[in-house]
């Protein structure tokens, strides 16, 4: 093997592996953000990783289901039935997947009993289903669609898988009805519907446009689910520690009779307070 050859093999070799990195790297980020949004109960990492594997897993038969939705409901020139297509074959199916991932790994676990571990778990789910799709969208196209992805999409996933998980996890504390999983299934169908409808068949900045504004959308609902599931959390009083009670009565230091604090002198015996 000449020289050159050798050289041009390793350049392959460093290439395919920044973007590998390039790839992992958002999902790794976007991880351990969520993760440490609970400040409270940290998740056993054990089932965290059981959520993101099976998430990942779920790609080979969303891959499988899509095929078969597209030959029922193929892609089209007409916009409507276009976006039919992204609605109910693309993101019903893979959000039905990450859906399908927390009520199998985390649902009925006993650590799943706050609304931010709905959450949590759910954007996990999410990140596992982005981790294999993202590694072969950036190796197949570059760098510059691994940059994209890292903000829009992968960030996407995360966040409709989290506001799945967040619905499921009031529906499993009694928060909400029965349905609320398939509620917040719906939401999310929706946004990634738009999402990708938007990316394809409008103009591009437009599209670019409302697709930025949905994951938008969605990183502004994750803060705001976050900020409500804190502040219900059982659990504040380990880092937070009790509110101490302001007195508002004392008592004489000569008969015991109860006085309120701004009491200089007991009502009872007349002794001067301290």
């Amino acid at each position: 093997m000449s020289e050159s050859i050798i050289h041009k093999s390793l350049g392959y070799n460093c290439l395919d592996l920044g973007l590998v990195v390039v790839a992992i790297a958002p999902i790794v980020f976007l991880a351990w953000f969520v993760y440490t949004r609970d400040r409270y109960e940290p998740e056993p990492r054990k089932l965290i990783l059981k959520t993101f594997l099976l998430g990942a897993a779920m790609v080979v038969p969303v891959a499988f289901a899509e095929i078969i939705g597209s030959l029922i409901l193929p892609p089209s020139d007409n916009l409507l039935v276009l976006f039919l297509h992204f609605l109910l074959v693309i993101a019903l199916i893979e959000e039905s997947s990450k859906y399908a991932a927390v009520r199998v790994s985390a649902y009925r676990a006993l650590e799943f009993n706050e609304s931010m571990d709905g959450l949590v778990y759910g954007a996990i789910a999410g990140l596992g289903f982005a981790a294999p799709e993202n590694l072969v969208y950036v190796l197949s196209h570059g760098l510059t669609t691994g940059i994209i992805r890292a903000v829009l999409s992968v960030p996407g996933h995360a966040l409709w898988g989290a506001i799945i998980g967040y619905y499921l996890a009031r529906q499993k504390l009694g928060i909400s009805g029965s349905s609320a999983g398939l509620q917040g299934l719906a939401y999310a169908v929706v946004l990634h519907a738009v999402f990708d409808f938007s990316l394809v068949a409008l103009d591009p900045i437009l599209g670019v446009t409302i697709a930025i504004l949905d994951v938008a959308v969605g990183w502004v609902v994750f803060f705001r689910f976050t900020k409500a599931a804190l502040a219900a959390e059982p659990f504040r009083h380990r880092l937070e520690g009790s509110p101490v009670p302001q007195m508002t009565v004392k008592y004489c230091i000569n008969c015991g009779s109860v006085l309120s604090v701004e009491d200089r002198f007991c009502r009872s015996c007349g002794t001067k307070q301290l």
